[in-house]
């Protein structure tokens, strides 16, 4: 588990850091293109709506994740190009290793000010169990939540930041919501010197 905490957390921060370089409108939340079918703006998912047909992959999990933050009326994030490097950010061999490593990953993240942060997080993470997610043991440090879930074969890891710190999403910086799936397998080619060379650089080091 502290691997798989490692990777996401490694993914989140290449991809929030990277969202700051491509140009992203200010307060829009990253997510890799691949994470869920193209949507008209505003557009939500259907609540309840099932995951597609065959096996339990990258589509099925984004499905799952977009019909349970639908329905805890979270809209859906814009889409963004941040996976990928600018042009002469990374060597050529860090480019396709980082590529591979986000093709394990299902990022879902918004900073969408809402009137109560944690009642859609606790309802997407209800959301998911319904959809077969077994929830794990949370834990709370600072101001992270964090929520770990699985599902055949992925890590789901729910978390909130309360930037707020605690005085509620209507003031000062809004609070963050990411849910972020990893496929196990895939993330297991890997080494942990791999992952630390494809984003120390997006973690300033």
């Amino acid at each position: 588990m502290r691997r798989s905490v490692w990777v996401a957390g490694a993914v989140l921060g290449a991809l929030l850091v990277t969202g700051c370089e491509s140009g992203a409108p200010a307060g829009a939340p990253p997510a890799a293109e691949s994470a869920s079918p193209p949507a008209s703006p505003g557009a939500k998912a259907p609540t309840g709506s099932a995951a597609p047909e065959g096996p339990f992959g990258k589509e099925q999990v984004a499905a799952d994740i977009a019909a349970a933050t639908a329905a805890a009326d979270l809209d859906d994030p814009e889409a963004s190009t941040v996976a990928s490097p600018s042009p002469g950010e990374l060597t050529a061999d860090k480019e396709k290793l980082r590529a591979a490593m986000l093709a394990c990953v299902v990022p879902w993240q918004t900073m969408e000010r809402l009137p109560d942060t944690v009642k859609a997080y606790e309802a997407t993470i209800t959301g998911l169990e319904q959809r077969g997610w077994k929830r794990g043991e949370r834990t709370q440090h600072d101001m992270l939540t964090h929520t770990p879930l699985t599902k055949q074969g992925w890590t789901l890891f729910a978390r909130r930041y309360d930037f707020s710190a605690g005085k509620g999403s209507g003031l000062g910086m809004p609070d963050m919501l990411s849910f972020m799936a990893t496929e196990q397998a895939c993330e297991g080619r890997f080494t942990e010197a791999e992952m630390e060379e494809a984003f120390k650089d997006s973690r300033g080091q």
